[in-house]
């Protein structure tokens, strides 16, 4: 499987593009059957487009084709604080919002799709400024370093599809929690300060981040069925960012 993903936020509005490439094979003795497939959806500017088509070829002859196409409209809304102490602690907020509303045919039927996803992390830790590093090019207090202590995501995901044909309509709901602690000595995240102007600050923002996590969730549908789960586990994350922050 290979993926590319893109993700920018601009006054408080997300835009995202994914696309995905799959491709398996299964079965025995000669007998092999494959499958290969894509998937791309885009989120920008209100609008919201996907597509999907998945090849099936058998081992005894024949294939099927399976694809689908959506169309309609995205909302989305994020928020990010981060608040920094002058004894070295610091607590960071990160609210994000989507809602998705589209329709889409199968098996020659429209179907309309509603979905809302939700996630507030909060984060608390201590921080400090990075000397400077001529090799690197980094005059004195141009860095900034973070390290977490804690860190709490909460989420909250519904969807429903709408099968007017049937006269039906089919909903699910998923919320939970997620809780780590860091697992190491270097830090989580290192800022690059590139502008500092009046209240305006330009930061380039890289984070590896080891940790502890502990996550819970309840699942409903209505069919009915509930689902409940708790898990443990270690992980690491890495990534980069260019942040606009504004002193409040």
């Amino acid at each position: 499987m290979t993926y590319t993903e893109r993700m920018s936020f601009a006054d408080g509005y997300m835009s995202q593009y994914y696309m995905e490439e799959t491709s398996s094979s299964y079965g025995s003795a000669g007998l092999v059957n494959t499958q290969s497939g894509d998937y791309e959806y885009t989120m920008e500017n209100g609008d919201f487009e996907m597509s999907s088509m998945n090849t099936y070829t058998y081992a005894g002859g024949g294939s099927d084709i399976y694809s689908f196409d959506a169309s309609g409209d995205h909302t989305s809304e994020m928020s990010i604080t981060y608040t920094f102490e002058g004894d070295g602690t610091f607590t960071a907020m990160i609210e994000m919002a989507n809602s998705l509303d589209y329709s889409y045919i199968e098996s020659g039927s429209s179907i309309n799709s509603e979905s809302s996803e939700s996630t507030t992390t909060e984060i608390s830790g201590t921080w400090s400024f990075i000397g400077g590093n001529k090799e690197d090019g980094f005059e004195n207090r141009e860095r900034i370093a973070l390290w977490y202590k804690s860190s709490e995501e909460t989420f909250d995901n519904s969807e429903s599809e709408t099968y007017p044909l049937w006269n039906y309509t089919y909903t699910n709901s998923y919320e939970g929690s997620y809780t780590a602690s860091g697992s190491s000595t270097d830090p989580d995240e290192t800022w690059e300060i590139v502008m500092l102007k009046n209240k305006e600050m330009k930061a380039r923002r890289t984070y590896s981040q080891t940790y502890v996590d502990k996550s819970s969730y309840t699942y409903t549908d209505n069919d009915p069925y509930t689902e409940n789960d708790d898990d443990d586990y270690t992980g690491t994350s890495t990534g980069s960012s260019t942040l606009m922050l504004e002193r409040e």
